[in-house]
């Protein structure tokens, strides 16, 4: 009878060759789980202060057509925003400038635009979504002009956009090469020479 040891090492001692094979083996280990969790509630409370309530936020991702991000939910407008947005999210430029356009749009109509948002389709990006927006009472008609709406569409999908490239953002970080050899380490792994965990 023939035995046939197989040695594991810990991956600091593998060869180069081997930490290769190991990180082209294991290339999702950090997005295998719900990594974008933090990322889509960060934005979520950081949309609330312009005045949506977020139900869910959707996106698909990163290499094929129809990928994306949208949301659905209710949007009104909410007094102080900008100045919020500005004191806690400072750096944030697309959050600045999705509140200051629906600040300055709703001045125009007196801050009586509300909206819900809905998702359609089988895609997840910014163009799957539709956008039902009125007046309140009080302010006239209760509809609202192609052109009237437009802006506020514009400035809701753009967000969206933006969201989508947070995302791959941080995707291509948690897969980079050197992301994947960290968490290699750090979970105390053992491969064998083809890169394979013990």
């Amino acid at each position: 009878m023939t035995i046939i040891t197989i040695e594991y090492l810990p991956f600091e001692q593998c060869s180069t060759e081997v930490q290769a094979k190991a990180i082209g083996l294991h290339r999702d280990i950090n997005v295998s789980h719900p990594w974008y969790d933090c990322t889509i509630d960060g934005v979520k409370e950081a949309l609330a202060l312009v005045g949506f309530d977020i139900d869910n936020v959707f996106f698909s991702g990163f290499n094929s057509q129809g990928d994306g991000a949208c949301f659905t939910g209710d949007y009104a407008y909410k007094k102080g925003a900008l100045a919020d947005v500005r004191g806690l999210y400072p750096n944030w430029r697309d959050l600045h400038e999705l509140a200051e356009t629906l600040q300055r749009i709703q001045k125009g109509l007196f801050y009586g635009v509300s909206a819900k948002i809905s998702h359609r389709g089988s895609y997840s990006h910014s163009g799957c979504t539709s956008f039902d927006l009125e007046l309140s009472k009080g302010h006239g008609d209760c509809w609202l002009t192609y052109e009237q709406e437009r802006p506020f569409i514009e400035a809701m999908r753009k967000f969206m956009d933006c969201i989508y490239r947070s995302l791959e953002k941080e995707y291509n970080y948690l897969t980079s090469e050197a992301q994947i050899k960290e968490a290699l380490i750090a979970g105390g792994y053992e491969f064998n020479s083809k890169g394979e965990i013990l």
